[in-house]
């Protein structure tokens, strides 16, 4: 009987690991990467000593977590291709890439900001870009996917799906099911569009697409985006430093502070944490998922009064 104890053991390892990696990937996307490991600790209903046991610093925790999305999106891609049907793995991706972000609620954005020399992210996305165009010609062959379909137009999608973050959890749970249901009918083509691609095909014919982007000009967007979060961290690292007002930042009318979600720089805001950013944004009448761009005039002059320039 006592033979059985060590492959419990492991088991009961494997299960604490896969808890916590679950927790903090709920819990780093829902309060951002400040978040305490004690507050991991407790949302995977585990000791922080069990924490601590199988990462022990913050970091490799942060970075492990990453790994693990990293990889069940990779396999996701990887499905789909193997799929005998191209249009079923076609949709399969899309819910599962859908329901990913909705369980992680922004925490791959954030750790890439917050870690940019971690691993080539542009290098990825262009294999992944290169995987998913594959799996898309291929479901166009069949007449499934409407023809003008490229993958830009699956980055739309996830940008859109971006909205649903600060959404409760259950309630974005459902959303982003419904969301994805609604993109893949939208991807579908239509009964007369199919049959021109089936007709086309036996006749040889070429299908007019949408232009796509060029490696060139889609390395030259993918390098501009990381720019861009790579100058939001630097605003944010300054704000929480203290080196840079408020007023100031909020006094820029480029993309780059515009696009930034006001509660994200509440909580770069020095001694404000992701719960007293709730409810500063409640106590503002703010919506949670708010951008500086879309501030009001009024809005912005209740959020400064609250933080006024220091001597």
């Amino acid at each position: 009987m006592t033979g059985h104890l060590p492959q419990t053991v492991r088991c009961d390892a494997r299960d604490n690991r896969a808890r916590i990696l679950d927790a903090a990937r709920s819990v780093f996307g829902e309060e951002g990467l400040n978040a305490p490991m004690r507050a991991v600790a407790r949302h995977a209903d585990l000791a922080p000593a069990t924490l601590y046991r199988h990462f022990p610093t913050k970091r490799e925790l942060i970075e492990q977590t990453f790994t693990e999305q990293h990889r069940a999106c990779h396999a996701a891609v990887r499905d789909a291709l193997a799929d005998a049907d191209p249009w079923h793995g076609f949709q399969d991706l899309i819910k599962r890439i859908c329901d990913l972000h909705a369980h992680s609620r922004g925490f791959a954005d954030a750790f890439m900001t917050a870690f940019p020399q971690s691993m080539d992210f542009a290098a990825d996305r262009e294999r992944t870009s290169r995987a998913v165009t594959e799996l898309a010609r291929r479901a166009q062959e069949t007449g499934a996917l409407r023809p003008g379909f490229i993958v830009d137009d699956l980055i739309l999608m996830l940008t859109a799906h971006q909205g649903l973050q600060h959404t409760p959890r259950p309630a974005r749970l459902t959303a982003s099911s419904r969301f994805a249901a609604y993109v893949i009918e939208a991807f579908r083509a239509a009964p007369e569009s199919a049959a021109r691609t089936r007709a086309s095909r036996e006749q040889g014919e070429q299908l007019m697409d949408l232009p796509a982007l060029t490696p060139s000009q889609r390395a030259q967007a993918l390098e501009k985006a990381k720019a861009v979060r790579k100058e939001r961290g630097d605003l944010m690292a300054q704000l929480k430093a203290g080196t840079l007002p408020l007023t100031d930042l909020l006094s820029r009318k480029d993309a780059v502070v515009g696009k930034i979600r006001v509660r994200r720089l509440l909580e770069s805001l020095p001694g404000i944490g992701a719960v007293r950013a709730r409810q500063l944004l409640a106590d503002l009448g703010i919506a949670e998922s708010r951008r500086v761009q879309g501030l009001g005039s009024a809005q912005r002059a209740r959020l400064l009064a609250l933080f006024p320039p220091t001597d």
